[in-house]
C-alpha cells in the first residue's frame, strides 16, 4: 500500500514545498472524506482521530482567512515534534504564487518567523507548503491568518491533541477551509464554542 507510510502523504516538515498534493477524480458528482486514524494510548483507548470533509471545488480560492480555537491548548508532550496547530497549503496549477501572513509567530528550526511577517512562495501543481504555530497555547493561536494567491488553492487548518477543560484528555481537530469568494453572513450552529473571524472592517 503505497500510503501505508504517512510521511508520503502528511505535512511533518514545516516551511518546506513538497509533492505531497492528492488528486481526486471521478466521471460523476461524488462526496469524500480525508479520515485521520487515531493511535492507542494506555488508559485512554484511542485518541487523534478525526475526519477532514473535503469541499471539492468549494474549497477552492485564491483568498482565505483561517478560523482556529483559542480557549483550548495543544498537549505538551515534550518531544520533538511536539503536538501543534498548522495550515496547509496546496496548489491546484503550475507557478501558483502564494503570500501568507501569519497572525502569530510561526515555527522554523532556523528561528520563528514574527506574526504579521509574510511568507511568499511559489507553488507547482500538487504541490504542498505547511507552516506551524511556535506556541501552544490557544491564547497566540494562527486565527485570523491572511493567505492569497494568484490561482487557485486549497486550504487546511490542523489542531494536534487539543485539551479539554480538564486538561488530561486531548483530540485532533481541523477542517478543509472555504475561500472568501463563497463566506456567507448567516450561518446555524449546533451548540458547544463558537469562533468568529471577521474579513473586513466595522
Amino acid at each position: 500500500d503505497e500510503f501505508a507510510n504517512l510521511n508520503l502523504l502528511e505535512n511533518i516538515k514545516p516551511n518546506t514545498i513538497t509533492n505531497k498534493g492528492l488528486l481526486i477524480k471521478s466521471t460523476n458528482k461524488i462526496s469524500a472524506y480525508y479520515e485521520v486514524l487515531g493511535t492507542s494510548t494506555a488508559g485512554y483507548g484511542v485518541v487523534n482521530t478525526d475526519i477532514f470533509t473535503l469541499k471539492g471545488s468549494n474549497a477552492l480560492g485564491k483568498e482565505f482567512y483561517t478560523p482556529f480555537q483559542t480557549s483550548f491548548d495543544n498537549y505538551p508532550f515534550a518531544i520533538n515534534p511536539d503536538a501543534w496547530s498548522s495550515i496547509d497549503i496546496v496548489a491546484t496549477k503550475e507557478n501558483t504564487k502564494v503570500t501568507i501572513t501569519p497572525s502569530t509567530d510561526l515555527y522554523d528550526t532556523i528561528g520563528n518567523i514574527k506574526a504579521n511577517t509574510s511568507i511568499t512562495i511559489i507553488l507547482n501543481k500538487g504541490q504542498t507548503y505547511s507552516v506551524r504555530n511556535a506556541s501552544q497555547l490557544a491564547e497566540n493561536s494562527l486565527s485570523g491568518s491572511h493567505i492569497i494567491s494568484d490561482k487557485p488553492i486549497a486550504v487546511t487548518i490542523k489542531d494536534d491533541s487539543v485539551l479539554d477543560e480538564t486538561g488530561i484528555s486531548y483530540d485532533l481537530i481541523g477542517d478543509q477551509l472555504i475561500p472568501m469568494r463563497i463566506l456567507g453572513t448567516e450561518y446555524v450552529t449546533g451548540g458547544g464554542f463558537l469562533y468568529l473571524v471577521a474579513t473586513e472592517d466595522s
